[in-house]
């Protein structure tokens, strides 16, 4: 089993605990968990498996979560931006320029955000248990709670095959 280095850094008045497996020279895989669960959550077997890979793996709990900081929402509201600068800085306290963002439903947002305002962080994205930002799906699940046929979760834009053949 692989020991992690634990580690706190710092995003502006929030405290977030992380903590990193494998060689700090190595490719970096940030795993990004999802809304109110733990970086534990990832599996050991998952992170034994990337580091045995040639890989750093960082982990950690968003704000709200496990052993960081709370924040009172109602007084101090935040955003995805703030939650993408959250992550942000946790590559900033490990030192890593830019890793292999890796998310889970928020995280997957998350990791999304980055790659669209910051994508010098980003090398790959992959997003699990997702869907693209700007996305509403509310109209498809509320058809789909009332009993009636959803219909698309994500729209789709259908063009005419030829159209790339005339150009």
């Amino acid at each position: 089993m692989l020991t992690g280095e634990e580690k706190f850094v710092r995003s502006g008045h929030v405290r977030l605990w992380t903590e990193r497996f494998g060689h700090p020279d190595d490719p970096t895989v940030l795993l990004v968990m999802g809304t109110a669960t733990q970086a534990i959550g990832w599996p050991d077997e998952l992170v034994e498996a990337l580091v045995n890979s040639g890989r750093q793996v960082i982990r950690f709990d968003h704000r709200d979560t496990g052993r960081s900081d709370s924040v009172d929402f109602t007084t101090h509201p935040y955003t995805l931006a703030d939650m993408a600068a959250d992550t942000a800085a946790v590559l900033d306290g490990h030192g890593v320029t830019a890793a292999h963002i890796v998310g889970t439903s928020l995280g997957a947002a998350i990791g999304q955000w980055l790659a669209v305002h910051q994508a010098v962080r980003v090398r790959t994205l992959t997003a699990m248990a997702s869907s693209p930002m700007g996305n509403d799906p509310g109209p498809a699940w509320a058809r789909a709670m009332a009993g009636q046929p959803a219909g698309l979760l994500v729209p789709h834009h259908r063009r005419d095959p030829g159209a790339a053949r005339q150009r």
